[in-house]
C-alpha cells in the first residue's frame, strides 16, 4: 500500500472521532443541566421550609410577648404568603391556647423555695404549602412563693 493509499484510508477518521467527542461533551451538558434543575428545586423547597419556619418563629415570639396570658393567637399572615398560628396544623381554623404546666420549683440562694409557672407554647407557621411546628416550654421569671395556689 502506498502512501497515498493510506491517507486514503484514514480520510474520515477525524470526522469520526470529532463526532465521539462531541457525543460525549453533548452528554456531559445534558446531565449537568439534570443536576442543576435538580439542585434549584432542592433550595426552593429549603427557602420554603425556612419561611414556614420563621413564620413560626414570629410566632412563638408574639405568644412570649402576650405572656402572662395564654390566649389562642388567631390565624396570623406575615408578608404576602407567610401564615402562623398557635397550636397545631389541626388547629388551623381554630388556634388552641397555651398550656399551663403548673409550677417549677427551684431553691433560693437562701435555700427557700420559689415556684415558678411553667407554660407551654404551641404555635404552627406555613409558607406556600410547606409547615413547620415549634413547641417551646417556658418557665415565669415571676417567683411565687409555694404556699400560693395556682
Amino acid at each position: 500500500m502506498t502512501k497515498q493509499n493510506h491517507r486514503r484510508s484514514e480520510k474520515g477518521a477525524a470526522l469520526i472521532v470529532a463526532l465521539l467527542l462531541l457525543l460525549v461533551l453533548t452528554v456531559l451538558a445534558l446531565s449537568l443541566i439534570n443536576t442543576s434543575t435538580f439542585e434549584i428545586g432542592i433550595s426552593g423547597n429549603e427557602k420554603t421550609s425556612l419561611e414556614a419556619f420563621y413564620a413560626a418563629e414570629a410566632g412563638i415570639q408574639m405568644a412570649l410577648s402576650q405572656l402572662p396570658s395564654m390566649e389562642a393567637i388567631p390565624r396570623t399572615t406575615i408578608g404576602s404568603d407567610a401564615h402562623y398560628w398557635s397550636g397545631s396544623v389541626r388547629d388551623r381554623g381554630n388556634p388552641s391556647r397555651s398550656d399551663s404546666l403548673g409550677l417549677a420549683f427551684q431553691y433560693g440562694s437562701d435555700l427557700s423555695q420559689f415556684g415558678f409557672r411553667r407554660i407551654q407554647i404551641h404555635v404552627t407557621g406555613e409558607s406556600q404549602g410547606a409547615v413547620r411546628e415549634l413547641e417551646v416550654q417556658v418557665k415565669g421569671n415571676r417567683p411565687i412563693s409555694p404556699t400560693t395556689e395556682y
